[in-house]
């Protein structure tokens, strides 16, 4: 229904939880499939599980190698057009996300001062995060939730709202 009509949608992938390869190629495949049909998906979210306190059942860590396994299956399968988004604070440094970024991620997604999914994992401030991968040759810039090419999309008020903001057209610049 979001894209009959014409919301942007962000959607993702919960990694670590029991899946196999071959369901990340069959979601991937399905939210391909969508987008081609409809044009509405912006963005993917790869969610590593991490451990938490507050968890039912007990997994271990989705580990930074098979996230960027994920990441080059993602972009195998997804229209170019799809941004794909990873959560910097389930990474542990600064190294593995400039590894994932290489790999084709293109969006630190949750930069906020508290983690409503992971509540035990903090976020890393945008400050923080732009001294760390300048270093690796990535610089952070900032973007609205929604992407660029889908403003046309928003009604006229909110068009005027958006046209108010000189952002860049992609929320991650390097590698």
């Amino acid at each position: 229904w979001a894209g009959e009509l014409k919301i942007p949608f962000t959607t993702g992938l919960l990694l670590g939880l029991g899946e196999t390869v071959a369901d990340w190629r069959d979601s991937l495949d399905a939210i391909a499939a969508l987008h081609t049909q409809w044009g509405h998906i912006q963005e993917v979210i790869l969610q590593p599980h991490q451990p938490g306190q507050t968890q039912a059942q007990p997994a271990p860590p989705f580990s930074p190698q098979r996230l960027r396994q994920v990441i080059q299956i993602a972009r195998e399968h997804l229209p170019a057009d799809i941004t794909l988004q990873i959560p910097p604070n389930l990474l542990p440094n600064a190294q593995e996300i400039a590894h994932c970024l290489t790999a084709g991620a293109r969006d630190l997604g949750g930069l906020s001062p508290k983690d409503e999914v992971n509540p035990d994992y903090p976020h890393p401030t945008s400050q923080g995060l732009r001294q760390e991968l300048a270093p690796y040759g990535w610089q952070l810039q900032p973007r609205l939730p929604i992407y660029p090419h889908y403003i046309d999309w928003l009604s006229p008020r909110l068009q005027q709202q958006v046209a108010k903001f000189d952002l860049p057209r992609a929320g991650l610049i390097g590698g």
